[in-house]
């Protein structure tokens, strides 16, 4: 951030829901005192001026007024870009040494739970960190990673459900936590949160053109439900995934990517599921996402798997199959029904065993 210069501090408002009023207040310090400027309030919907601040040596001149509902906002310098997230509403929002690596943030419950989740991910990394540093296993370090995020899912799924009223659970669900979360766990909290969302215009808005269609096509891809097909381009040839589905053989299909550390936790497993159902019926098929197929081809080569991989759908599988998250499994009948879909890798393991021991 360049000293002395004007500040403009964006706090984008990501809710203006109901009629009602609640007041609100900003104080605080940016923590460097050789900034001073001029902040201001905008809706981030409407870009609307809400108020506007002096920084004075880093030193925030309070502000107070009033909002229609909670508001997440951004604050952003003289260059546009995000520095710090704010929660106002229902009290006195207090900052203190502004920074995205420790966020500092107090005097309401909002404010707290976003120290809260913020502090999950921050104590996960640590611990993360050191071990890998103690470590030289590969494996070992993928396993922490997993571990990493199950932590932080288990916090974030916590405060979310106690905000499924709030723009906070709607942020964290949105932005904060969506890597963490896995899909089903995810769609879960979305559709808790969908009555608030419908009485805020603005964020209903944001969740009908982002999610509202991975809910659509989740529901349309659930249990029961025919597979639907993804077809990728590759190297000029196009591959679809009716090649593999719906033509006699149980398919598992492992939807992943390279930089998750879940998905290629579960490699091991799903080797080990080719091995020891190839030749009795079933299919393993990888299918990575929101990646080319060269960088894809880099980690089947590295990890060495074995099974068919349909490479280069790009977004196309999570759009229709409705997840936000991964590793995402789904198992098809041979027929191409989908039999199960969200499973772990020990739940994917009992389903096989039952459904094999059964045509024994």
């Amino acid at each position: 951030m360049n000293k002395r210069n004007v500040i403009t501090i964006l706090l984008a408002l990501v809710a203006v829901a109901g009629q009602a009023q609640i007041r609100y207040r900003l104080e605080g310090n940016i923590g460097n005192d050789e900034i001073s400027g001029r902040m201001e309030v905008r809706d981030m919907f409407n870009n609307v001026l809400i108020d506007s601040v002096n920084v004075v040596n880093g030193k925030i001149e309070p502000i107070e007024g009033t909002i229609p509902d909670y508001v997440f906002c951004h604050l952003r310098d003289s260059s546009r870009l995000p520095i710090y997230p704010v929660f106002l509403g229902g009290g006195t929002t207090r900052i203190e040494n502004v920074s995205l690596i420790h966020p500092l943030l107090s005097g309401t419950p909002l404010c707290e739970d976003y120290v809260k989740f913020h502090s999950a991910v921050q104590k996960a990394n640590r611990e993360l960190m050191m071990q890998k540093l103690q470590s030289g296993q590969k494996e070992f370090t993928v396993k922490l990673d997993v571990e990493a995020s199950r932590l932080i899912a288990d916090v974030a799924k916590d405060i979310i459900a106690r905000h499924h009223s709030d723009v906070f659970g709607y942020y964290l669900l949105r932005e904060g936590a969506i890597s963490y979360i896995q899909p089903a766990d995810w769609l879960s909290l979305a559709e808790r949160m969908v009555p608030w969302l419908k009485n805020n215009p603005k964020l209903y808005d944001d969740y009908a053109k982002n999610f509202k269609p991975m809910q659509e096509a989740a529901a349309t891809t659930s249990v029961g439900r025919k597979f639907v097909d993804v077809e990728a381009d590759v190297d000029g040839k196009t591959f679809k995934l009716s090649d593999y589905v719906g033509r006699g053989n149980y398919v598992v299909m492992n939807f992943w990517g390279t930089t998750c550390a879940p998905c290629i936790a579960e490699f091991p497993d799903l080797k080990q599921i080719h091995h020891q159902y190839a030749n009795h019926g079933l299919t393993v098929l990888g299918t990575p996402v929101y990646e080319d197929a060269e960088k894809s081809r880099k980690t089947i080569d590295k990890y060495q798997l074995p099974y068919p991989q349909l490479l280069n759908t790009q977004d196309k599988a999570a759009k229709a199959y409705g997840f936000v998250t991964i590793p995402e499994t789904i198992l098809f009948a041979p027929d191409g029904t989908i039999l199960a879909r969200g499973l772990s890798m020990d739940e994917l393991k009992a389903k096989l065993e039952e459904i094999f021991n059964e045509n024994k």
